[in-house]
């Protein structure tokens, strides 16, 4: 028969073993606050960094803010010159060569026994409206009304087109037309003034405002005097 003594008393045979609890509960506690630490520390060093981070950037920006600012003056000024020639590149297109269209009127009136009075040449600005887009196609819900068709198709107004500035010339001649073939040399002019090819394209309509006799046609009953209107096609300002 085997028979088992054990000598150790009742205290030491709760607590036997390499680690007593006293032991872990130091070492949990020891642990957790070195996990603190360590977190603390590592906090601690990324804010240094941050700061240090931001420290930099302010002493950068401080260089470079006065820069940034003259730059931004250049680029205003700059802003600012662009509109302005373009504005007088819009001009410039703008412009009639009027030199061209005398030297050809004075060559269609050089051979006709016609002399001018007065050439008055004015212009205006108006704003020419580009024709609208057709409206759009989309499709709608079934309409409310009694017969309408399911998902009808309805057209969407279109948006109104932004219009365009344009110079638009106009020249008034007046004069007077000697011979017995007056009347014909200055209907001759009109026709000559809207086909010439000099002048094609130009004109967008050439009109005969007035021709009459002179006040004492008794003495001249071969003069006349006339008027003709040339309206020339808007000539964008961009």
């Amino acid at each position: 028969m085997n028979v088992r003594v054990t000598l150790l008393q009742e205290s030491e045979l709760r607590h036997q073993g390499l680690l007593n609890r006293r032991f872990l509960l130091l070492a949990a506690i020891g642990a957790g606050a070195l996990v603190v630490v360590l977190l603390i520390g590592w906090g601690l060093w990324r804010w240094h960094g941050h700061r240090q981070d931001w420290q930099t950037a302010r002493t950068t920006w401080a260089k470079t803010e006065p820069r940034y600012v003259k730059f931004q003056a250049l680029q205003a000024d700059y802003g600012r010159i662009k509109a302005l020639a373009d504005e007088l590149q819009g001009w410039r297109h703008a412009r009639l060569a009027l030199s061209t269209v005398l030297a050809e009127v004075q060559r269609l009136v050089a051979p006709r026994p016609i002399q001018f009075e007065r050439l008055t040449v004015t212009s205006q600005i108006e704003l020419i409206v580009p024709p609208s887009p057709p409206p759009r196609e989309v499709t709608g819900k079934p309409a409310a009304k009694r017969g309408a068709a399911e998902g009808a198709v309805t057209p969407a107004p279109a948006p109104p087109a932004p219009g365009v500035p344009a110079r638009k010339f106009r020249i008034m001649i007046e004069g007077r037309a000697a011979g017995e073939q007056s009347y014909q040399e200055v209907v001759g002019l009109g026709n000559d003034l809207r086909t010439a090819p000099a002048l094609a394209g130009l004109f967008d309509s050439v009109r005969l405002q007035g021709l009459r006799q002179v006040s004492d046609a008794k003495e001249r009953p071969d003069e006349r005097l006339f008027s003709i209107e040339c309206v020339l096609l808007p000539r964008k300002i961009e």
